[in-house]
């Protein structure tokens, strides 16, 4: 039943804004001000998420540097709550030039670190985003070749021939070029041809739950098999069980990335040298004060249990042996595989 008087209030040939679509602009407006609260104030961090080989899973073949915001409680804010906000304005540019600005100082201290990291191809005629990637190339030559750059589908096809000779021009300089998300935009194989990508990241959307679900396996084996006749190497996103990770090492899959191996981290293993013992590692996280996406970063009861079921409570357990719910408040080797929290320490294993 439509409502009159608020039909009458609206102007002649002017469309009413639906209770929806007002709510949506309004959370979009509130994620916009919070990030742009955030770069201002350059409160910005990278979480890193290790790409393990498929013939030697113990290894990392390198890193994925994710983009955090803290909100104005402190809390870390992954990317997929306000990219989508963000990507059309010279907002996303700013994120996109402050993610490369630390994902290049993190090169520069750590010279056996391989590092992806993401970007938008709109960032490509951004300035200052331009001069961070040359002055991080000249001021260590070995960067370069450390270096990948991951570029989203949907946004490289929205410049292709901008896109293409940018990369060409950075290749030459030794760095790697990754297409990210394979397969969860508008795909168009002949930017494959075209665009001579190093790396081919199949979607997550694809991955999860493959080892039981036929039409993903013949997709993802689809995309294997194009992914070799352009040379290639392939990344497998969103691993996150056994049986997955080994359907995807079995089809010839290079690489696999996602929680079986590793949640995204501000304070990674090779950030702590030193750190070799499992007291060391996280009294490391601590002094960090890394927190845990699936916590959301808040400290708070998040479900994890102790190995007789009880709800663990948070600041239980020893100095030298945390609880499950401490290990996941501060960052060490948690996973979160289709919702069900699991908590393991990692030793660390360099690349």
């Amino acid at each position: 039943m439509s409502d009159p008087s608020r039909a009458d209030t609206a102007p002649p040939g002017e469309e009413v804004s639906s209770p929806l679509s007002v709510a949506i602009e309004g959370r979009d407006r509130d994620t916009l001000a919070m990030v742009r609260r955030a770069v201002d104030a350059r409160q910005v961090m990278l979480a890193f998420q290790p790409v393990m080989r498929c013939r030697n899973p113990d290894k990392v073949a390198f890193y994925e540097g994710l983009v955090r915001v803290l909100d104005h409680t402190g809390r870390i804010i992954p990317a997929r709550d306000f990219i989508d906000a963000i990507e059309r304005q010279e907002l996303g540019r700013r994120l996109d030039a402050l993610a490369l600005e630390l994902g290049l100082a993190a090169l520069e201290r750590e010279p056996s670190l391989r590092l992806a990291i993401n970007m938008s191809a709109r960032s490509i005629g951004y300035p200052r985003w331009m001069n961070v990637l040359k002055h991080g190339l000249e001021r260590d030559p070995t960067i370069g070749e450390r270096l990948i750059l991951e570029i989203t589908e949907r946004t490289a096809i929205i410049i292709p021939e901008v896109v293409q000779v940018f990369m060409a021009d950075m290749q030459s300089e030794g760095v790697a070029f990754a297409l990210d998300d394979f397969g969860a935009g508008y795909t168009a194989f002949r930017y494959l041809r075209d665009f001579y990508f190093d790396i081919l990241k199949i979607d997550g959307e694809f991955i999860r739950g493959i080892a039981d679900t036929p039409d993903n396996q013949v997709i993802a084996q689809a995309m294997l098999s194009v992914a070799r006749q352009f040379d290639m190497m392939t990344v497998a996103e969103s691993v996150e069980t056994l049986d997955d990770a080994r359907f995807m090492a079995a089809t010839g899959c290079d690489f696999m990335q996602g929680y079986f191996f590793g949640a995204p981290t501000v304070t990674p293993a090779w950030a702590a040298p030193d750190a070799t013992s499992l007291h060391d590692l996280i009294h490391a996280a601590m002094q960090h004060n890394a927190l845990c996406d699936a916590c959301d970063g808040r400290g708070i009861a998040c479900g994890a249990r102790d190995a007789s079921s009880r709800p663990v409570p948070a600041h239980a357990g020893t100095d030298s042996e945390r609880t499950y719910h401490d290990q996941c408040r501060n960052r060490i080797g948690c996973t979160d595989t289709r919702g069900q929290l699991q908590w393991r320490v990692r030793q660390h294993a360099g690349p």
